[in-house]
Order: structure tokens, then sequence, then C-alpha cells
């Protein structure tokens, strides 16, 4: 149903768990926010209450997402500490009422009665809004109650509340709510414009400094773009007596935070260590895990890459990627990490010539491409730290998978099936709904790293494979898809009863013209956007 007024509003939240209330709460308070961001310069107890604003909306968003049971307990008790701490305060009502909408956000997260006080968190956001306007405001139940039945004599109130009520038109799942953006109100951008150039006063969301890290988060919230979640978990759970010390204390925590994670999440095979005797730092590779495989593939693409420069196909000594491939074998042969990245680079730059048709597709070039991407395969098969770094680059790729692709995806699995066999065809069948799974449905935040990855790895390693063996042989793709024929126009059939797509249409074209090559080729494009590589 269209929520229109309270009523209908309560009625939705009764339906809804209580994280999905916690995030309509969230949501409610985030719009009015900046009301309370206008801090007199010098005062520390400001800064405090304004810090505090920010942990209480900070870790109801966590809690929604992640409701476990120490995220809920710290929402909880910081909520009873802000409360207890806005007693003896004469503040504007508006701001009043804002620190209210932050409040009652993290009272959502952990109270029974999550309804209630995710509606009250859209109606203090609604009378801030409404505050911060200077217009009349009616204090009279029966006047109220005729306001509200007139849909909007107080403009500033009724776009608040009719903000809240449109978030129910959003995915019901606390993440993909967090994940969309949040309406501005028109009557606190012009509200916080003024505040934020009133003299004496210093604007922290604007500030920098200790605030740098909120004004990040802030606008990245409203966005819908959040800092990664489990980053706000942390953040969420710094102990107490960090968050009583202040501004400057917790920004110290944060920072500390904040290059942990960014160390766990760029994981690469190296060492960086401080020398004592000079008081620089210096990064030293880990040994490479088997050393003579490794050691074979890199004399297979320096063959391979001899081959190329040597043959007529186009590839100059001045290339970059020949140049790349030249250094990495003269000087980090003994680096792995170093030798992936710059496989890696050398893949896309290759891929992205053989399609532009800049370089031609002779068997030399391909030689090459094949062994660079192969090299690149050993390396994080023997190093998981390297492959674990690769995977979380493909996570993000994955999430921008386009819907067409996904289509195309699910489209090509049943004919995929019918041109394998055995355990093959088993894990086609299995790995494309799966890596679709992935695409489409949001992690918990507790989730271990996206199992998708290994997925694509080798949906996408297996197509380019099959296409490079076809392309061998012109007549091969012919061959094949004779060789199967009723299988292929059963599963062709299954696909056009679902999809109608372009992608799709290129697949039956494909069929059609007895061309599997080009059927492959439309699969592993996706893989390559997948993995960086277009």
């Amino acid at each position: 149903m269209t929520v229109k007024n309270e009523e209908q509003f309560r009625a939705w939240l009764r339906e809804q768990s209580r994280e999905v209330c916690t995030a309509i709460a969230v949501r409610a308070a985030l719009r009015v926010l900046p009301l309370v961001c206008s801090v007199e310069t010098g005062s520390e107890r400001r800064e405090r209450h304004v810090l505090s604003r920010f942990r209480l909306i900070l870790i109801s968003g966590v809690a929604a997402v992640g409701p476990t049971p120490d995220v809920r307990a710290a929402a909880d008790a910081t909520s009873h500490t802000a409360y207890a701490a806005s007693f003896g305060s004469n503040p504007p009502y508006y701001r009043a009422y804002a620190d209210d909408a932050a409040n009652a956000a993290a009272r959502a997260a952990c109270a029974a009665d999550a309804v209630g006080v995710a509606a009250h968190a859209a109606n203090c956001a609604a009378r801030a809004a409404a505050d911060v306007a200077d217009v009349p405001y009616p204090h009279d139940a029966a006047a109220r109650a005729a306001a509200d039945a007139a849909d909007a004599p107080y403009p500033p109130d009724a776009a608040a509340r009719a903000a809240a009520y449109a978030d129910t038109a959003l995915p019901v799942e606390p993440r993909r709510m967090l994940e969309s953006r949040v309406q501005r109100l028109q009557a606190i951008t012009d509200a916080t414009e003024k505040l934020s150039k009133q003299d004496g006063r210093t604007w922290v969301l604007t500030e920098g400094g200790d605030w740098d890290f909120w004004s990040r988060w802030y606008e990245r919230a409203m966005a819908g773009d959040p800092l990664p979640w489990d980053l706000q978990r942390e953040v969420a759970l710094i102990p107490e007596e960090i968050w009583k010390q202040g501004p400057e204390a917790v920004a110290e925590r944060i920072a500390e935070i904040e290059a942990d994670y960014l160390t766990r999440t760029t994981q690469l095979s190296e060492e960086v260590t401080l020398n004592p005797a000079t008081g620089t730092f210096l990064v030293t590779p880990r040994p490479l895990e088997n050393a003579p495989l490794i050691s074979a593939l890199l004399s297979r693409t320096e063959d391979a890459l001899e081959d190329a420069l040597l043959g007529s196909n186009g590839l100059r000594t001045d290339m970059r990627a020949v140049k790349t491939l030249q250094r990495t074998h003269q000087r980090y042969g003994n680096d792995p990490q170093r030798i992936e990245l710059d496989y890696t680079s050398v893949a896309i730059s290759l891929r992205r010539e053989l399609k532009s048709h800049e370089l031609a597709e002779t068997e030399d070039n391909l030689a090459l491409l094949e062994a660079v991407e192969e090299g690149a395969l050993a390396i994080r098969a023997q190093h998981p730290e390297i492959a674990e770094n690769r995977q979380r680059i493909a996570q993000q790729k994955l999430q921008e998978i386009d819907r067409e692709d996904l289509e195309l995806l699910q489209a090509a699995e049943p004919i995929l099936v019918a041109l394998s066999e055995g355990t093959m065809a088993d894990d086609f069948a299995r790995d494309i709904p799966q890596l679709i799974n992935d695409a489409t449905t949001p992690l918990p935040s507790s989730a271990p790293p996206l199992p998708g990855v290994d997925e694509s790895m080798r949906i996408f390693h297996r197509t380019s494979r099959m296409k490079v063996l076809l392309n061998d042989e012109s007549d091969k793709g012919e061959a094949i898809l004779g060789k199967s024929n009723a299988a292929l126009t059963e599963a062709l059939a299954r696909s056009a009863k679902t999809f109608d797509s372009p992608a799709v249409k290129t697949i039956r074209l494909a069929y059609l013209a007895k061309d599997t090559a080009v059927l492959l080729w439309k699969i592993v494009e996706i893989g390559l956007k997948l993995f960086g590589v277009l």
C-alpha cells in the first residue's frame, strides 16, 4: 500500500522486523542531523554532545545491518548515556527534536517497542524541520489532526513526514534501505546554510581534523554509499572510556581502525619493515611458494614474449605491455605480488588491444596472453593472500554486473551445461546460479569474503579456455554444436522462454549461425569486466 499518514505508517512498521524499523529511524535522524552540527567555538561540552549524536546514528545503522548482541548492548548503553547528558541544557526546539531523533534511532535498535520508537524518530525529524523553518506549528491535537488531514499546510513538517513515509517503498531489507540515497529536506538545507556561517561557531561537517571521519560518514550515508559496514562496526564498538575523552581521542582511535582496516583489505604478499640503522621503511617480498613452478611459468612467458616480438604480430618493444613484462622478469622475478599485479595489468592491456584490433589475434599473441593469464592464476593459487586481494577486487566488480549480463549468464547456463560433460557440466549447473545469487543478494556484515569469486574463476576460466580451443580450428564450433544438437536446441528453448534481452538474442543468433566461439565470447566478456580486464 502507499503510506500517506502516520496511522498507515505505524501499520506498515508493525509488519516489519526490528532491524527494518531501526533503518527507518536512522534515515529519519540523518535528515535532521545537520541541525546539531553548529558548535560554539571552543566549547568542549557541545563538541562532545555533537559527537554523541553521530555515535547514536552510526551505531543504530550498524545494529540494523548486523544486530549482534554486542552491538545492541552498545546501542542501548549509548542511548542511555546520551539521554542522561541531554538534561540540564536548554537548546533551541529544532536542535532538541534533532537530538531526540538520533536518540530514538539508537533506542529502536534495542527497544521492545521498535515500531513506536521508529515512528517517534520520524515525528521528531518532522518537528525539527518545521521548527527550524520558523513556521507556525499546531500544538493543539485537533488543529494538528486537521493539519494532517489537509496534507501539508505546514510544508517543512509535511515534507519530512512524506520522506519518512516514502522510505517504506524501499526494498524491505535493512542493508538495502541504508544503501539507498536519503532524501534531503529543503528546510534543513536552508537552515544549515545559515547556521554554518554564524560567527563564533564551528561547523563540524566541514571542519576536518578530528571531524574528518564524521564528515565522510555523513555524506556517504546520505548518498546511499555508506562506509564499509565492518569498518563502521569497529567504530561503533570503540570503548566507552575513549568516547568520554572527546573528539580528539575518538579521532585517534578511528585513524588506527582505518589504517588496520586498509591493511586487511589490501593484503599483499610482502612485508613492510623498519630499518633501525637508517630509520626508513622497506618492503620485502615474501618468498615464492613452489618456486620451480613459478620459475617455469615465468620462463614460458619470456619465451612467448620473444616469439611474439620476433614474428609479424604487431607487438613492439616500445609498447607498455612489453616494457612491463621485461621489467618484471628482470627485476621482480622473486616478488610474487609484483608478478601478479604486473601480469594482470599486462593481461588488461593485451585484451583491450586485441579487442580493438590494434593487435591481431595471431597464434603468438594469443599464446602470450594465455601465458600471462595462467602465470597470474598460478601465483594466486600458490599465495592465498594474493588470491584474497584479487578476490576483493572481483567482489567489488561483481556488485557492478549489469542486469543484462546477469540475464545472459542465466540464459547461458543450460547451453554451457549442454556443451559440457561430467564434472564440468555439474559445475556450470551449480556455479552460475550461485554467482547470480551473490551478485543480487546483499551479504550479512559477518559474511566471509564473497564465495562467488571461486565460482566466477571456474566459469570464466573454463569458458575462456573453451574459446581458445575453438580458435585452434575454425570448424570445431560447428562440430561441437552438431554433436549435441538436440540438447542445445532444448537448452536454447528454455532460455528463450524466460529472457528476451539483446544479449540473449546474441546467444540465439550465435547458435543459429553455428558459431560457438561467438556464444562463448559473450560470456567471456562478462568475466573480463568482472576481473578488471575490460
